[in-house]
C-alpha cells in the first residue's frame, strides 16, 4: 500500500504537537533540532548506538530496506 509523505512547515507540526498535549518546551526544542537536521547543519555524531547495542548505527533508509517485508 503506498504511503504518501506530506511535507508540512515545522511551525505547523509544532502547533499540532502542542495541541495534542506535548509540552511546549519539548516541542520547541525538537522543532529547532529538526530545522538544523533539514538544513544538514546538525553534524553532532556519537558512537552511542554501537556502544549500547554492539551494532553500528545505520541510516533510516537502510533500516527500512531491511524491514521492508513488515510494511508490505
Amino acid at each position: 500500500k503506498p504511503i504518501e509523505c506530506v511535507d508540512i512547515p515545522v511551525e505547523v507540526a509544532a502547533e499540532r504537537a502542542i495541541a495534542s498535549g506535548l509540552p511546549e518546551a519539548l516541542v520547541k526544542s525538537l522543532a529547532e533540532l529538526w530545522v538544523q537536521v533539514r538544513k544538514e547543519s546538525y553534524t553532532f555524531q556519537t558512537n552511542e548506538v554501537e556502544r549500547l547495542t554492539g551494532q553500528p548505527a545505520q541510516t533510516f533508509e537502510t533500516w527500512c530496506r531491511e524491514h521492508r517485508s513488515a510494511f508490505i
